[in-house]
């Protein structure tokens, strides 16, 4: 996504549809793993995964038991504001993007 923009901007002709969507899923995953691994305090105990279900892209992390809450928030506020970047991002590019917190 970030990639495209620039090409667009400097006048690089545009990459194929499938290229942009792979940059575009690789940039939301990216995002996503970087603002886990900030947050707690094991981050090499982080796995995100990305998957397909249905039109909707969907980003499933995993981390350490302690650091859950951590990525959750309290009330599910963390996790609320980085769905509401995420899918934010996502809506730019035409897209649905889901991140889910697994146990």
């Amino acid at each position: 996504m970030v990639i495209g923009l620039i090409k667009k901007a400097f006048g690089v002709e545009s990459a194929s549809k499938a290229t942009e969507q792979a940059e575009a899923k690789q940039d939301l995953t990216g995002f996503v793993e970087y603002v886990v691994t900030q947050l707690v305090d094991t981050p090499e105990d982080v796995n995100i995964n990305t998957g397909q279900k249905d039109d909707c892209l969907v980003i499933e992390v995993t981390c350490a038991k302690p650091d859950m809450g951590k990525v959750i928030g309290r009330r599910g506020k963390t996790i609320a504001a980085i769905r509401t970047l995420v899918s934010s991002a996502a809506r730019r590019e035409d897209k649905k993007v889901n991140v889910e917190v697994l146990d």
